[in-house]
C-alpha cells in the first residue's frame, strides 16, 4: 500500500467501489467494469469510488410568531419571523455549499426546504427522495412530524454559529426524553431511531462524519443470481478460519440489515487461509471442517484438522 494513502481513505474507496459495483441501478459502474482493460497497478493513483451520491435534504423548521402586548409571545431562540427564516435559508445554503466542496465523496444536496407548520413538515418528510435529512431545528412545538425511520436524520442546532435555535435548549427535555406517568424523563426514547448521537451543535465537521457513515451504508448490495462467491469466516481470535464456496440464490430485504444475500453452500469445498493467502485444500469430507492454521505455516504447506 502506498505511504501516501490513509487507512480510512483506502477502506472508503474499496468499500464504495465494491458496493457500487453490485448496487441496482448503477448500470454505468457495471459498464465501466465490463469495458475496462488491464492496467499496471499504481498505489499512488487516486482511487475510484463507483457508488451513487448520497442525497441530502436540508429542512429548516421554525414558526412565524407575532408580537403581542403584555404577554409572552415567542419561544426561546432567534428565528421567529418570515425574514428571519429567509436569512437562515441563505446561511444554510452557503454552509452546505462549503460542506459539499470539503467532502471527498459525492453528495447531492437538495434545495433547503423551509416549513412553519407540522403539516408542511410531514409533506417534506414523506415526499423527499433523500437518503439523509439534516433538520435545522430553529423552532417548533414538536420535531416528531419532521422525522421518519425510513431515512437517517441529523438534528442540527445552533449555539454560536448563527442565530440561537430554540431546540439548542430544548432538544434534551422535549425530544430525546419526554415526560409521562412512568417517569419517561429517565430514559431516551430514540424516536424513529434518532438518538443523542444524531444531535449536532454548530459543528459541520461532525455533520460530515455522519454523512460518511451514511454514505458507507446507503447502497444496498444486490449480487447477480448465480454468481459464484467465496466466504471466509474467522473465529474471534482470527486463529482458525472456515472457508467455503457457494452460489448466490437471492437478495432478500429483511429489516435486520441493509444488504443481505441467500447463498447456497457447496459442502466439502473448503479453503485454507494462511498469512492472507488463499490455498485450496484436498479434503474429501462431505461436511465443513474447521481449518486450524498456525501463523508460522507457509501457504504451500497448509494443514487442516477436523473439529
Amino acid at each position: 500500500m502506498s505511504k501516501n494513502i490513509s487507512r480510512r481513505r483506502f477502506i472508503k474507496g474499496v468499500g464504495g467501489a465494491a458496493a457500487g459495483a453490485y448496487t441496482g441501478g448503477l448500470g454505468s459502474a457495471r459498464e465501466a467494469n465490463a469495458d475496462s482493460t488491464a492496467v499496471e497497478w499504481d498505489p499512488d493513483r487516486p482511487q475510484i469510488i463507483s457508488s451513487k451520491p448520497l442525497v441530502i435534504q436540508p429542512l429548516l423548521r421554525h414558526e412565524i410568531e407575532t408580537r403581542k402586548p403584555h404577554t409572552s409571545w415567542r419561544n426561546w431562540g432567534d428565528v421567529h419571523t418570515e425574514a428571519d427564516g429567509l436569512r437562515e435559508v441563505r446561511r444554510i445554503s452557503k454552509e452546505l455549499g462549503r460542506l459539499s466542496q470539503k467532502a471527498d465523496f459525492p453528495l447531492e444536496i437538495l434545495p433547503v426546504a423551509r416549513v412553519t407548520t407540522d403539516a408542511q413538515a410531514a409533506n417534506v418528510r414523506d415526499a423527499s427522495p433523500a437518503d439523509v435529512m439534516i433538520l435545522y431545528a430553529a423552532g417548533a412545538r414538536s420535531l416528531d412530524p419532521c422525522i421518519t425511520s425510513k431515512r437517517s436524520t441529523i438534528i442540527f442546532v445552533r449555539h454560536r454559529s448563527g442565530p440561537v435555535y430554540d431546540w439548542y435548549e430544548n432538544v434534551s427535555n422535549r425530544f430525546l426524553r419526554v415526560p409521562g406517568r412512568n417517569f419517561e424523563y429517565d430514559q431516551f426514547r430514540n424516536f424513529e431511531g434518532v438518538g443523542v448521537d444524531d444531535i449536532v451543535v454548530d459543528d459541520y465537521d461532525e455533520v460530515l462524519t455522519h454523512y460518511e457513515s451514511d454514505y458507507g451504508a446507503a447502497p444496498k448490495v444486490s449480487m447477480p443470481i448465480g454468481r459464484q462467491v467465496t466466504i471466509v469466516n474467522p473465529d474471534c481470535a482470527q486463529v482458525r478460519w472456515l472457508g467455503f464456496t457457494g452460489t448466490v440464490e437471492s437478495n432478500p430485504a429483511y429489516s435486520i440489515c441493509r444488504s443481505q444475500q441467500d447463498i447456497r453452500i457447496e459442502i466439502g469445498k473448503l479453503i485454507g487461509i494462511s498469512m492472507g493467502v488463499l490455498t485450496p485444500t484436498k479434503s474429501k469430507s462431505c461436511s465443513p471442517r474447521w481449518l486450524s492454521l498456525s501463523r508460522m505455516q507457509r501457504s504451500a504447506g497448509v494443514e487442516d484438522e477436523a473439529k
